[in-house]
């Protein structure tokens, strides 16, 4: 018998036992495999068509269904195939078909296990080996060792696989589009799945001036209704309103427009036509520039001898004194590329910084005037008419003057020393002061007095009459006042005391009524202080009677 020569026949039965299972786990796995795949397939078409396209959701969703193929598509491949795939070893082989086959009692096994003798058991003998090993070739030659792999129990797998397969061929063929839609989406490209209507050339994404209202449009094709609806959001977290819109009256115009109330702040919109969807858009409104901050400069005129000064005001509605020269630098938040300042019927340009952000202008305050602002804003070009604010001109108000000393109507002497005093004010400053007289009511007569400054003085002069006023004699009767003039360089406002009156008498005369009007001053006093002794005995009365 040659046993080597059945050695390498057993051999040989066990690889192509091996090789026979293999196939068996490359169909059942590749079987099962595509299955997973097909149902991934299906659940990707209803997710993606049904939840993430017709919800509009954000593209990054695709790419996590994709991960969870991935995900899944390797579990499957490594449960269902990969994890079956064993590498050969003749002994595992050998056991299998041992399992099959109980009647060889391990022969087989001892057979791929026992080659020669034995370093663990020097004792066995050459001869015995050979004599085992050469039953084994018997025992083992009418069976065939691929019997361990029964391809019959993939025979429901097989129908299934068979089914599915044809119906998904179908679903392809029926859902052409759909499918193709699918894999351009799932491989990251733009695709949209096919409706029956179908909206093209929709008015998009829009920038708008606030307050305006926007306009959209969209033409329908394919099966076209007669209404949809447009669904707007304020911002990005509000809720979406839907509002109706129609088909155009036009017979054979399949233009959707819906007028949108007027904005005040960015939207969001998208249609819902039959059973087409848009993507989502944006109106981005642009408001009109507002002032976050204002700084005036106010450059005096010269009579007010005042320096000019700079502020930050809060509002735009300013009083300055007549003449003053007004400088505005106004920033705004809104980059702007003209600004166009409207005094009553006229216009000036003001000076804009090179990012749009600062505006400059002067004007003149010689009369009370309103002025306002017509934007024009940098981006789009939008024009914007500002609220009107006004500049009030704080009139240059005459002198106040009021004579202390005399302070009533009197007599006096040719060589009395008349002393005259007065208290002055002016709301910006003084300029001038005259004595102004006249004899017996006369031609009046004007005396320059020595000049005035500062907004508040008190004016004292004394007078010889017979020296300053050489026309006076015994029984005149002089009339004078104090006239004072500020430093208003238009028309000096001019202003006057009350006239005080002077008898001019001789010594005796001069005394005698001096004297009556001490008398008169001392009854005067002494009535007060009996009615403040009066009034001081009833309240220690009233004091008693309160104690008591």
């Amino acid at each position: 018998m040659n046993v080597e020569g059945q050695m390498e026949s057993i051999e040989a039965k066990l690889r192509r036992a091996w090789r026979q299972e293999r196939r068996f786990y490359h169909v059942r796995g590749i079987s099962r495999l595509v299955l997973w795949l097909v149902a991934m397939v299906m659940m990707d078409l209803v997710v993606d068509w049904g939840i993430i396209f017709k919800a509009r959701l954000p593209d990054d969703s695709r790419f996590l269904l994709l991960a969870i193929n991935v995900a899944v598509i390797g579990w499957v491949t490594w449960h269902e195939w990969l994890r079956h795939l064993k590498k050969y070893n003749p002994v595992i082989a050998a056991l299998e078909v041992e399992r099959q086959h109980p009647e060889l009692a391990s022969i087989l096994v001892s057979y791929t296990q026992l080659h020669g003798p034995q370093p663990n058991q020097p004792d066995v003998s050459d001869e015995l080996l050979q004599a085992m090993r050469g039953q084994a070739v018997v025992v083992t030659r009418p069976i065939d060792f691929r019997e361990i792999v029964e391809f019959r129990q993939l025979k429901n797998l097989l129908i299934i696989f068979t089914v599915v397969m044809i119906a998904f061929a179908g679903l392809g063929i029926g859902k052409s589009g759909h499918m193709k839609s699918l894999y351009l989406r799932m491989t990251g490209r733009p695709a949209k799945y096919p409706t029956n209507t179908r909206i093209e050339e929709v008015s998009g994404n829009m920038v708008v001036q606030q307050g305006t209202t926007p306009a959209i449009a969209a033409k329908v094709a394919g099966l076209v209704p007669e209404s949809g609806s447009i669904y707007v959001r304020v911002g990005k977290g509000g809720a979406w309103q839907a509002l109706p819109m129609t088909r155009s009256a036009t017979a054979g115009d399949n233009t959707f427009r819906r007028q949108l109330p007027e904005a005040g702040a960015d939207l969001s919109y998208f249609l819902k036509i039959g059973d087409d969807r848009t993507d989502i858009f944006t109106i981005k409104v642009i408001p009109p520039p507002e002032i976050v901050s204002t700084k005036v400069a106010y450059k005096y005129p010269s009579y007010l001898n005042r320096a000019g000064v700079s502020e930050n005001v809060s509002e735009l509605n300013l009083e300055v004194p007549e003449g003053t020269e007004i400088s505005w630098n106004l920033k705004v938040n809104t980059a702007v590329k003209a600004m166009s300042v409207s005094v009553g019927e006229t216009a000036l340009a003001a000076a804009i910084s090179p990012d749009g952000r600062m505006a400059d202008f002067t004007l003149m305050a010689t009369n009370n005037f309103r002025y306002g602002f017509r934007w024009t804003e940098k981006s789009k070009g939008f024009h914007y008419q500002s609220v009107k604010n006004s500049v009030r001109i704080i009139s240059d108000s005459p002198p106040d003057v009021e004579i202390v000393v005399p302070a009533d109507h009197g007599m006096a002497t040719l060589n009395r020393r008349l002393r005259i005093v007065a208290e002055a004010s002016d709301d910006h400053g003084l300029a001038k002061a005259w004595l102004v007289y006249s004899i017996d009511g006369h031609n009046e007569e004007r005396m320059a007095l020595p000049d005035i400054n500062g907004t508040k003085r008190r004016l004292e002069y004394d007078l010889v009459l017979k020296e300053k006023i050489p026309a006076l004699a015994e029984g005149s009767k002089l009339e004078f006042h104090i006239e004072v003039g500020d430093t208003y360089p238009v028309a000096v406002h001019l202003s006057q005391t009350a006239t005080r009156h002077l008898t001019i008498v001789n010594e005796e005369e001069y005394l005698a009524w001096f004297r009556r009007e001490l008398d008169t001053q001392r009854d005067e006093i002494q009535r007060a202080r009996e009615a403040e002794e009066t009034s001081s005995a009833k309240v220690r009365d009233l004091k008693r009677q309160e104690s008591k």
